[in-house]
């Protein structure tokens, strides 16, 4: 059994050769998670201060309700006519898949083994077809197929089994752990915050009416609580935190898994085969942004 060394001698960093379809699918589905989380916050905080209006029994107020419903709208029929989630979900899922091949390609992991000499066209042919799925779905999303200069890349490809090795269990295995792990931290976090202000609303509302009720206030606090509880819902479903943080948490597990595993390939084979099951295990995760878009299509 390959023992693989803790040091790469080959010191090639793979990220910093994605292909320009990664960068801009990754940009493009950074600026559709802005957009579409912008949107969808501002027409609930209308919402909510449509609510307090509708409490004033002032003039002034019942314009305030009018501005932030009309603009609520407005933020709303944008929302759905330039379906930004759909560019977040292509452009994830584009960035994973370009990635994925990138490393396979520069580890040689199949279908582009170390002594495949066809390795090259066949990562650019998969590149393109990413291209072309994009255009089918008419997506937002507009990239290039173009190749990144390969020359440190084949350097790598090159390398001794264990170099290569280690430079996957390294720079994919255990970053991608690590990034799974945090961003499954931080849903978790957000959803517990945003689940705490949604039961104080629901507190404070039964406060707010049993307080009116009593007569010891004569305005609805209710309806404003009620109005605040139901956004807080809507953005929970909207972000979808739940379901992120478990694909994350169980990427984590599974990457946890597949580290073990990476310097029982014997040969350049099963290597190429490992990466393979590897990659696979974490196409599952982007598999969900696909999904999502064809629910959201």
């Amino acid at each position: 059994m390959l023992v693989v060394q803790d040091q790469v001698p080959v010191n090639v960093r793979i990220h910093d050769h994605m292909p320009a379809l990664y960068r801009t699918a990754e940009t493009a589905s950074g600026q559709g998670q802005r957009r579409f989380r912008e949107l969808t916050a501002t027409a609930l905080i209308l919402l909510v201060v449509a609510a307090v209006g509708g409490m004033i029994d002032e003039r002034w107020a019942g314009w305030l309700s009018a501005a932030a419903f009309a603009i609520g709208t407005a933020a709303t029929t944008l929302w759905i006519m330039r379906r930004y989630e759909n560019e977040w979900y292509d452009g994830r899922a584009a960035a994973e898949s370009a990635k994925s091949l990138t490393f396979k390609y520069a580890v040689g992991g199949a279908p582009y083994g170390a002594d495949n000499p066809s390795a090259r066209d066949t990562y650019a042919e998969a590149l393109s077809a990413i291209v072309v799925e994009l255009r089918h779905l008419e997506s937002a999303v507009e990239t290039s197929p173009d190749l990144p200069d390969l020359g440190e890349l084949d350097q790598l490809r090159r390398a001794d089994l264990p170099d290569r090795q280690a430079a996957y269990r390294a720079q994919r295995i255990e970053e991608q752990r690590t990034w799974y792990t945090n961003r499954a931290r931080d849903h978790r976090r957000n959803r517990h915050r945003w689940q705490a202000v949604m039961i104080t609303s629901y507190v404070a509302g039964i406060a707010g009416a049993v307080l009116k009720g009593l007569g010891v206030i004569d305005f609805d606090l209710l309806s404003l609580f009620a109005t605040l509880a139901a956004s807080v819902a809507a953005w929970l479903t909207a972000v979808d935190y739940m379901r992120i943080t478990r694909a994350y948490e169980f990427a984590a597990l599974e990457l946890g898994q597949v580290s073990g595993r990476s310097s029982d390939a014997a040969g350049e084979d099963e290597w190429a085969s490992f990466v393979a099951d590897a990659e696979q295990t974490m196409s599952r995760e982007h598999t969900l942004w696909q999904a999502r878009r064809r629910g959201q299509s």
